[in-house]
Parts: structure tokens; sequence; C-alpha cells
């Protein structure tokens, strides 16, 4: 070890020591993804976002003009139809490629409410494959569980029916297996399955309707079947009259 003289070994220390301290925020390089280094204020920022800790937006802010990473804020502008004044959750999702390819979620804070869109552009800056707009997603919750078919039979179910729009029932006929069908939610309710016959010309209808037991806002834990039906239509069809046209077939996004 090649040795130093005490005045110099000294000033060599000091300056060791104020390049790798420095002084500032900007005393040391940042560590990216092939150097190992110190992270920046904004890099600090980042991490907590990773994390789950959520950067406020201002009132106004387009959702659109959003970097990636992870919002909160209400009184947005592009906000979904519906939701623009509610307190938003907000994640932006970009592809690194060299076209804007971008996808945003929102959540309504207090309801739970999802929705998407998604911008997924070419190179002119467009694609028309891509649907405008905002996406819903639809989410199920269970409310109760069983096997009942006799009229008057009471259930009660975990949460208040009044804080859904619509109910999907989960019905069995006998004859084709379990079917969901989804009603929109009332003080009466009424789904029913069709079974063509196979053998001959007609068709049975199978059916369950229920109410709300205690039709009031605080009451919506309780519904009852009202009643339990069937009906069949037999030697009723007629083939091929070319009356029935079809006019559109659309697929649903």
């Amino acid at each position: 070890m090649k040795e130093l003289d005490l005045p110099l070994a000294a000033k060599r220390s000091s300056l060791k020591k104020y390049v790798d301290e420095g002084s500032g925020d900007d005393a040391h390089m940042p560590a990216d993804n092939q150097h190992s280094g110190f992270i920046t204020a904004e890099m600090y920022k980042q991490l907590l976002s990773a994390i789950g800790d959520r950067k406020h937006v201002d009132d106004a802010s387009d959702i659109y003009e959003l970097d990636p990473g992870r919002y909160f804020g209400q009184n947005l502008k592009n906000a979904p139809t519906g939701a623009a004044t509610a307190l938003l959750f907000i994640d932006v999702d970009r592809a690194d490629q060299t076209n804007d390819h971008k996808e945003y979620k929102v959540v309504v804070a207090y309801t739970g409410q999802t929705y998407y869109r998604n911008k997924h552009v070419n190179s002119g800056g467009a694609n028309a494959s891509t649907p405008l707009g905002w996406s819903t997603v639809e989410k199920y919750y269970p409310l109760w569980e069983g096997n009942v078919s006799a009229a008057d039979t009471v259930l009660t179910i975990t949460d208040n029916i009044y804080k859904f729009k619509k109910v999907r029932l989960t019905l069995n006929d006998s004859n084709s297996g379990e079917h969901d069908i989804t009603v929109p939610r009332a003080g009466a309710m009424i789904a029913y399955l069709t079974y063509p016959w196979l053998s001959q010309h007609g068709v049975s209808f199978f059916g369950i309707a229920l109410k709300i037991k205690d039709a009031s806002d605080n009451g919506g834990t309780k519904l009852i079947v009202d009643r339990n039906y069937s009906y069949s239509l037999t030697d009723q069809w007629t083939d091929n009259t070319r009356i029935c046209s079809l006019k559109k077939i659309e697929g649903v996004f």
C-alpha cells in the first residue's frame, strides 16, 4: 500500500467524503434499472404509490392527462358519466412503447363501482377498433344460497336489497339445469325459464316470483317466495312460415 504524507492523506479523505456525501439533494447518483444508488424524493413518492399510497389530484384535473400512477380526487374532467363529482380512486397504466397505449381504471370510493377505459393507438394516433368511453364492470355479491320452491317461504339475505339496482337469481327447472336470470330490483321480482319440447311442438314455462317482505328502506333483508308457477303450450307452432325475420345481431364487448 502506497504511503501518503499526513496532510495529503487528510485532504484525500476530506475530498472522498465530499464526493460521497456531497451537499443537498443531488449528493448521490439515483438508482436506476442497471445501477445501485440512492432514491430521489420523486422516486420515494413512486415507491409509496407502488405499495398503495395514492397521490391527490386537484379538482378539474383531466384524468386522461395523468401520468402512469395511482391517484385520488373528485370533480375531475373526463370522469365516467355519473361519477364526475364523486371521490375516485384512479389507476393509470402505460405500455412502454413508442405509441401511447394506456389503460385507465376508476373506482367510485363510496360504492365500489368500477370503470375501465383503454387507449390503444396505432402509429397514426388512433385505433378504430377500441370502443370509446368508459366500460362498467358488473359485480355480484352473494346474498343467499339454498334450495327452496314452496310459496310463502321467507328468505333472510345477508345485506339490504335496496343497495342493489338489479338482482341475479339462479333457477333450476329440473329439465335443463341451472340458469342465471338478472331482473331489476323491485317490490316484486319475477324470473322465468322456457323449456322447448324436442319431441313435439311445444314449450314449458317455469317461474319464481319473489317479493320484498317489508317493502321499506329499512326492511330489505327479507324476501318471500310469492309464487312458483309453470305452464305449457303444445301443438301451437308452425314450421317455416317466413314471418319471423332476423334484423340485427350485436356483439357484447
